[in-house]
């Protein structure tokens, strides 16, 4: 084997700094990993001037310096540093993002059994909803993997490359490096990174994403006996046009009547993949390329290419996944629009009621904190009582006389009666309300899932568990009696489990009040006769009847839901990867092959070709054949293979 030259990545001159772009804890880096670099002295650039760093400089920057100056081993320091790369650029990867919403509903009646129609009505539609979402995506999914079992359906070349085990045999040996990712193309869970992977992979993209979104939007609609959509709870169907639209923006090969296109054909060039397609398929490739060696070859792999492929492969992933939230957030904001309609019917007894959404992201793992506050005001100006009828007459013809003293008799009494009704200035009342959400997300295996850490409460206070602001009144009477029954306060904190785009019931809150109320008196005749005979026995109960008690009942119901936008580590993850493994022949005749796992790169002068062979494939993917060049006669795209590139022995 050809003697290996220096890796141009280790060779670090006296010092070297590393910035920490996901996992920015510097300080905690340099404590944790110090001890296993003996060589190498590690510290935190913000904390590297003293106690005086401002305590807003980000942690980001690692600074690695030699224990002694000038380094004793320089080759030793040198590895070390590579090798400290390699560790922060496997912790220091993007990490999942979470998009939350969260729901509050909160319903005060007199009438209980018109509030538990409600509450019934709209677990109904969470229910439906979530069944409606989760059976669009999962026959969408098994549409798209059935189709990738079909004969033609899938690039085979890429195929190939993404899931064929790579095995060298000394009798044979294999002409072209392969990835291993055995069930890239048949995974076993559900996800929307392996739904590109398969559309990245075929050969008719822009037929499969139609056939794939068409079968989404149908599944959506559950049918009766004839065959009608008949939802449980009037929830209708969702319809995924943006996601259609994105998944056409970035899997779509090439638009054949573009300029770019045109132009290729007038000069015979021929592409591999077109377009979209060729980023996405190289996108895949390069980040399971570096993902592999990570795994397998640890102390050879190359920070600086894992992570940039990731990132790469990230900012793919990313806007898939927000178009499908907002096609699924259109449809589920639906859910509050339930209460208003059982509540606002003709006869209800509906007191107060209020619904409330808040949407926030976050990095799995930081606490995000979103507050709103509302102020509304709603005219109590009640009809004015005979008295003040008659107060604000007497109160109009003395200012009349005065201003229009030829004013007098049956006129003037017509005219103070006008005037003391026009003047009646309105009351308002004030009612403050909002919602707080402090919540921090942590993603689980694949994205699937989010461990959620909540603290929720409405009204406007601190720590997430405020009570609702006492009512205010503006204008003449500031201080009426204002009798509407309203929930107060209902604060949860909890973790929860959530599946990705799914409605969770997080916390109800359910309350009745039964309260005795005064017996009926007949007006006036009553009312006298209570005055002279109220304390006599029987006597006094005449002109009077029983009033049965009053109810007041109040319902709350707080819901939420999570997107996670998975990351490329989530897809890795979620798929076996086969090592690269040796053949060796049986020692006596007759006996069973069996192989080994490689465990460096220089176990075998075939590996030393793997990177080169990689980075030409990816150049193959992206650019015309025409544009590609090999040191050796006789290769080209179609036919590459390892001994079309040279031994990488650095």
């Amino acid at each position: 084997m050809p003697a290996r030259a220096e890796d141009p990545e280790l060779l670090v001159p006296d010092s070297a700094q590393i910035r920490l772009y996901n996992f920015r804890h510097a300080t905690l880096v340099a404590s944790q990993f110090g001890s296993l670099f003996p060589l190498l002295s590690l510290s935190s650039a913000s904390s590297s001037s003293g106690t005086t760093t401002p305590s807003d400089v980000p942690d980001d920057l690692l600074v690695v310096i030699p224990k002694t100056v000038p380094p004793t081993d320089p080759k030793g320091v040198s590895k070390s540093i590579g090798e400290l790369k390699r560790v922060v650029a496997l912790l220091d990867l993007p990490r999942p993002q979470v998009t939350l919403q969260a729901w509050a509903i909160k319903v005060s009646s007199k009438d209980p059994n018109e509030i538990d129609d409600a509450v019934k009505k709209l677990q109904q539609q969470i229910d439906d909803r979530n069944l409606r979402i989760q059976r669009a995506l999962k026959f969408g999914w098994f549409k798209l993997m059935s189709g990738a079992q079909a004969p033609g359906f899938l690039d085979q070349d890429f195929r190939a490359y993404i899931s064929k085990p790579f095995v060298i045999d000394d009798a044979r040996k294999p002409e072209q490096y392969s990835l291993g990712f055995v069930h890239a193309f048949a995974p076993d869970q559900p996800s929307i990174a392996t739904m590109l992977l398969c559309l990245a992979a075929s050969n008719d993209p822009r037929k499969w994403i139609d056939a794939v979104v068409d079968d989404m939007d149908q599944q959506t609609k559950i049918t009766d006996t004839q065959g009608k959509d008949n939802p449980a709870s009037g929830a209708g169907s969702p319809t995924f046009k943006n996601f259609r639209a994105y998944l056409h923006a970035l899997a779509d090969p090439l638009d054949p009547t573009s300029a770019t296109a045109i132009a290729s054909n007038a000069t015979g060039t021929s592409w591999s993949a077109k377009g979209q397609q060729a980023a996405l398929r190289a996108a895949f490739a390069d980040f399971l390329f570096q993902y592999k060696w990570a795994t397998q070859y640890p102390h050879e792999f190359v920070g600086y290419d894992l992570q940039n492929s990731a990132t790469v492969l990230d900012s793919l992933f990313a806007p898939v996944v927000d178009a499908l939230n907002r096609d699924i957030a259109d449809y589920v904001r639906g859910i509050t629009d339930v209460p208003k309609e059982v509540l606002s019917r003709r006869g209800a007894k509906t007191q107060l009621a209020s619904r409330g959404i808040l949407t926030v992201s976050s990095i799995s793992g930081q606490q995000a904190t979103v507050e709103g506050k509302t102020s509304s005001y709603f005219d109590i100006t009640k009809p004015p009582t005979l008295a003040e009828m008659v107060q604000g007459m007497n109160d109009s013809k003395s200012l009349l006389s005065t201003l229009i003293p030829q004013l007098t008799g049956n006129p003037a009494k017509v005219a103070a009666a006008l005037a003391a009704i026009s003047s009646q200035e309105k009351t308002f009342v004030q009612l403050d309300k909002g919602m707080k959400l402090v919540i921090t997300p942590v993603t689980l295996a694949t994205a699937a899932s989010a461990e959620l850490n909540i603290d929720f409460g409405g009204g406007g206070g601190d720590n997430g568990q405020p009570a609702d602001a006492a009512p205010q009144f503006k204008g003449v009477k500031t201080s009426p009696v204002y009798t509407v029954d309203s929930i107060n306060q209902h604060s949860v904190q909890t973790k929860v489990r959530v599946d990705s785009l799914k409605l969770f019931e997080v916390s109800t809150f359910s309350y009745d009040l039964m309260h005795p109320q005064p017996d009926g008196v007949v007006p006036v005749v009553g009312q006298v006769w209570q005055g002279v005979f109220g304390a006599v026995p029987y006597v006094g109960r005449l002109f009077t009847w029983h009033k049965s008690p009053e109810l007041s009942a109040h319902r709350s119901v707080i819901i939420v839901s999570a997107l996670i936008v998975p990351t490329a580590m989530d897809l890795a993850l979620g798929i076996r990867v086969e090592g690269d493994r040796k053949l060796t022949p049986a020692s006596t005749a007759g006996g069973d092959f069996h192989t080994h796992k490689l465990q460096s790169i220089e176990d075998d002068p075939l590996l030393l070709k793997a990177r080169p062979f990689h980075k030409k494939k990816l150049e193959c993917m992206l650019t015309p054949d025409e544009w590609v060049t090999f040191a050796k006669d006789g290769c080209s795209c179609p036919g590459l293979s390892l001994n079309c590139v040279p031994a990488d022995t650095r």
